[in-house]
C-alpha cells in the first residue's frame, strides 16, 4: 500500500479513539487498511501507511484518568483498555509533553497490566 498523508476525516477517527468514542475495531475500520495492529501471544505489531500526522494528536493525563474511571465503572471493558493503550503507544500519531514519563509509564502500564483494583490510598494514574 502506499504512504500518503492523513485524511481531516481520518485524524478525526484518532481523535475519537483517544476520548474512547470509537473502538479500536472501529478506528481501522474507518482508516480503511492504512494502519494495522496485531497482538500476538508474545509480539505486539503495528504498521501504518501514513505519512507522519501533523500536527500529531497529544495525549493527556486526563485521558488516561478518563479510560481508568470508564473501566472501573465497567463501561469499557479491561481487553479494550489494553488495546486503547497500545494503540496510543505504537501509533506515532499520538504524542504526549517530553517531560512527562508519567503518561509513558501509565500507558505503558495499562498495555501490559491492564486497569488494577484500586487499593486504599492508592495514587491516582498517572
Amino acid at each position: 500500500m502506499e504512504r500518503r498523508e492523513i485524511t481531516a476525516e481520518e485524524r478525526d477517527a484518532l481523535l475519537r479513539f483517544l476520548k474512547l468514542q470509537l473502538s479500536l475495531e472501529e478506528l481501522l475500520a474507518e482508516l480503511r487498511g492504512m494502519a494495522e495492529i496485531q497482538f500476538l501471544p508474545t509480539v505486539r505489531r503495528f504498521t501504518s501507511h501514513f505519512i507522519r500526522v501533523e500536527p500529531p494528536i497529544v495525549v493527556e493525563a486526563a485521558d488516561i484518568d478518563r479510560t481508568v474511571s470508564d473501566c472501573r465503572a465497567g463501561t469499557i471493558d479491561e481487553k479494550s483498555v489494553v488495546r486503547w493503550a497500545t494503540m496510543l503507544l505504537l501509533n506515532d500519531a499520538y504524542v504526549w509533553e517530553e517531560e512527562n514519563d508519567a503518561i509513558a509509564d501509565a500507558l505503558s502500564d495499562l498495555s501490559v497490566n491492564g486497569v488494577r483494583r484500586k487499593e486504599p490510598g492508592e495514587a491516582r494514574i498517572p
